[in-house]
């Protein structure tokens, strides 16, 4: 099983949508001062590919909202082409798709949840605004709008180094030392030695 595994992995070609999400949350992540994480490329199953992994998200509830919704605004801001024209312009107004959004009732039904992957991360984002604003619905959703306005600027404040560590990935997946790998773990460390070559 593992010889199976280890096969369909090192033939297993990381996307650009896929590197450049991951990387956002973990460039993004290390910008506001999250050290411990890395991102974990599995062999493709369905519904889940890859996810960027961090420790102690609980405790720094704000940060964890940012880092959430920085996945899928670095594939809105670096690779917009890969969007269908409607989410486009629904994201640009906001990833925050309720039916306060002026496009809300544009999107067909399927489209209103995200685009592959940042699905799990918007739930992740919305159950963190509500430990934070203890449950509170109105000012749980605030804190969203307000962490998106400042992931927002991360993200373009980043975009060239997630533009590296994207770069780096797929360098890094293409090593022979990757062959004996089970699951594709990129770490942390590698994109603070990208991002400090500048």
């Amino acid at each position: 099983m593992f010889k199976e595994l280890r096969r369909i992995t090192t033939s297993m070609k990381i996307l650009d949508e896929l590197a450049t999400h991951e990387a956002g949350h973990l460039v993004v992540g290390l910008r506001i001062g999250i050290d411990e994480q890395r991102i974990a490329f599995r062999p493709p199953r369905p519904g889940e590919a890859a996810g960027a992994w961090c420790k102690d998200l609980d405790c720094h509830l704000q940060k964890a909202i940012i880092r959430s919704l920085s996945g899928l605004l670095a594939h809105i801001h670096l690779l917009p082409d890969t969007i269908a024209p409607d989410l486009r312009r629904a994201y640009a107004h906001s990833i925050i798709i309720n039916a306060d959004h002026p496009n809300f009732h544009e999107l067909a039904p399927a489209d209103r949840d995200f685009l592959s992957g940042a699905n799990t991360d918007m739930h992740m984002a919305w159950s963190y605004a509500l430990q934070l604003k203890r449950n509170n619905q109105k000012q749980a959703l605030s804190c969203l709008r307000n962490a998106e306005r400042k992931a927002r600027s991360l993200i373009a404040e980043c975009a060239a180094n997630i533009s590296r560590v994207v770069d780096d990935i797929h360098l890094w997946s293409a090593e022979p030392d990757r062959e004996d790998d089970v699951m594709l773990f990129y770490p942390s460390h590698r994109a603070k030695a990208v991002i400090r070559k500048i």
